[in-house]
């Protein structure tokens, strides 16, 4: 239940008034008619069902709650209204003025004060206690809107400021993001003028080497420095995390696999279906990776085929490579630990 939950309010209402009437009279001995009973019934079952109503039509509720008490209030004995009559119509009140416009508010209360006015002038006369009474009642229903007007205010103050807090969460996600593009357009430009400073001096070093050695010698040291100035520079710049919209695929990342492979010389052809994120595609992305850094070790330029098929049971990886072109070197010769194939077999039991 919300704190704000307030749907109880016209049973509590309904329960005062019974209290008071036709309670009190009880208690005392005093039994109203069974007329009177039933016409007190009927109203009160209108004003508790108008007022369930006060959230979303709060100007039809606060006009029925009126119009009910009013009639109501004529045959029924004193007191028969008293609660319902003040606090139900200033609930009403309270609602239309939280929920409405300043003016519609205004008007309302305005509109039912004279109203309430003129019939109780009409039913009673004008007398000093119903002088009293009718001033007690405009200083309640004032009082019932200015409350209203406030909690309104305080309410889209409220939600005003949720929504400068959602802005201020989403530019600080955003700002970030500028600032590293604008650094990395700053680097870029950096790093352009470096380059080409070394490209320019290196050129000059080699046109000087036979006629001035010393100049060529200061020119490669520049080249050097500057080229390991762009490299700090490149390395304090780290990649930008992606977001899990931007990763790749699975299957994206094994085609990635297979592509870098193919610009080490690697005559690779593959045949993948699509994965599911997780632990079978991380076992199957480390598989490949291994079998294919083992072709390129031992046998270099041979052809090699990748074949991953996922199913719901079953999840099959398969390198096969033929033999290596003849006289193709073994770069790879002595080099690894033994141990890839029982990590293989690890990653497969894991996944």
């Amino acid at each position: 239940m919300k704190d704000n939950d307030d749907r109880f309010l016209p049973l509590v209402l309904l329960g005062a008034q019974a209290a008071v009437w036709p309670g009190a009279d009880v208690i005392r001995g005093s039994v109203p008619a069974g007329a009177d009973l039933l016409v007190a019934a009927l109203v009160a079952g209108l004003v508790t069902a108008a007022l369930s109503l006060r959230r979303s039509k709060p100007v039809i509720a606060l006009a029925l709650v009126a119009a009910a008490c009013a009639l109501g209030a004529g045959p029924l004995p004193t007191g028969a209204m008293a609660v319902l009559g003040t606090a139900g119509v200033a609930l009403a009140l309270f609602t239309v003025a939280g929920e409405r416009d300043t003016f519609t508010a205004l008007l309302c209360v305005m509109t039912l004060a004279l109203w309430q006015s003129l019939y109780s002038i009409t039913l009673h006369g004008l007398s000093d206690r119903d002088g009293l009474d009718l001033v007690l009642t405009a200083v309640l229903y004032s009082a019932a809107s200015a409350a209203g007007m406030l909690a309104r205010r305080s309410r889209l103050a409220r939600q005003a400021a949720e929504q400068r807090l959602k802005r201020a969460e989403i530019e600080r996600h955003r700002l970030p993001a500028v600032e590293r593009q604008r650094m990395e357009r700053e680097l870029h430009d950096v790093s352009a003028h470096h380059l080409t400073a070394v490209v320019v001096t290196a050129g000059a070093a080699l046109g000087l080497r036979d006629r001035r050695p010393e100049l060529a010698d200061e020119a490669l040291r520049f080249a050097a420095e500057t080229g390991r100035e762009v490299t700090r520079a490149l390395g304090a710049v780290r990649a930008p995390a992606l977001s899990r919209e931007q990763q790749p695929s699975p299957r994206e990342r094994m085609l990635g696999l297979v592509a870098g492979f193919s610009r080490l010389g690697q005559h690779v052809e593959c045949e993948i279906d699509a994965l599911p994120d997780g632990a079978v595609a991380d076992a199957a992305y480390g598989i490949v990776r291994e079998a294919l850094t083992n072709v390129a070790r031992h046998a270099s330029g041979a052809h090699t085929t990748v074949t991953c098929r996922y199913g719901d049971a079953r999840t099959e990886v398969v390198v096969t490579s033929a033999a290596p072109p003849a006289g193709s070197p073994a770069h790879g010769t002595g080099l690894g630990s033994g141990r890839g194939q029982g990590f293989l077999r690890s990653r497969a039991r894991e996944a």
